[in-house]
């Protein structure tokens, strides 16, 4: 098992570095001025001791959840963090991100939206910092009206986290629902000043669908793409997208992504 050859590699190369720097003074100065170093400097020792324990101590808490991903057992995943999640004054910000993760993975909408009722009812912060995954079901079930609601309301809730996110997907909602005017204002600002190249693209490419509507966002779009060719070639912005990938809210988006490189690099 893979897991525990590093839990047990990790615990070696830790003992044997901290026996290398408790030795070191013998080999180097002798026994006597040893056993003054380290009579001055115990709290070194015990320092390091803490450390070895906080950090055994979290392999061993987690042991459970490590398994189970080794394993690629997600529904035991599910199941286990769900117990966490739920049964928790205060659930750990890892074991959420992962089980939204899960849940996606096992193309679950109806437990996400569980949680999101939880943590929105339960654990309003919690539901500020992950309000972005939470809604995307409503995305992946292709419910455009519940998802202009939800992002709707998640773009006005204070301490909201991945903001331009948010925004850009209630204005993706608005475009499906053929609300243009709604969404063409955010859209035009997420065009040229977010710094994520990703989300600036699909905004771009959105926008690009409005030029007809108004005259001042053929020139946007425009001077934005030049720029955004300018930093990018074909070869970078294939990594850029495949760094990417690990997010969720750009990998529910792969085929509105895959459709916005096109178009970017169709001239060139």
């Amino acid at each position: 098992m893979k897991f525990k050859a590093i839990f047990v590699v990790f615990n070696i190369i830790l003992v044997l570095s901290f026996a290398f720097i408790f030795f070191m003074p013998f080999f180097i100065l002798g026994g006597e001025y040893t056993e003054i170093f380290w009579s001055r400097n115990w709290y070194l020792a015990a320092a390091f001791a803490l450390v070895l324990a906080g950090l055994n101590g979290y392999f061993i808490l987690n042991w459970r959840l490590f398994a189970l991903l080794e394993a690629e057992d997600w529904e035991g995943v599910r199941r286990h963090l769900e117990y966490r999640s739920y049964g928790r004054k205060r659930p750990g910000r890892q074991s959420l991100r992962i089980l939204i993760n899960t849940y996606v993975i096992l193309a679950d909408t109806k437990g996400m939206q569980k949680l999101e009722r939880h943590l929105r009812r339960e654990k309003p912060r919690y539901f500020s910092e992950f309000g972005l995954e939470l809604g995307l079901p409503y995305l992946m079930t292709n419910q455009p009206e519940n998802m202009e609601s939800y992002y709707a309301e998640a773009a006005g809730r204070p301490g909201m986290k991945k903001l331009d996110w948010v925004r850009f997907n209630l204005a993706f909602a608005r475009m499906v629902l053929k609300k243009t005017d709604l969404a063409k204002d955010d859209l035009k600002t997420l065009a040229v000043s977010v710094a994520d190249p990703v989300l600036r693209l699909l905004s771009m490419y959105l926008l690009d669908n409005l030029r007809d509507t108004d005259p001042a966002v053929s020139t946007i779009v425009d001077e934005a793409k030049k720029k955004f060719l300018g930093r990018h070639s074909r070869k970078s912005w294939a990594t850029t997208v495949a760094r990417s990938q690990n997010r969720l809210e750009v990998l529910v988006q792969m085929k509105l992504v895959n459709d916005a490189g096109t178009w970017l690099f169709a001239e060139t």
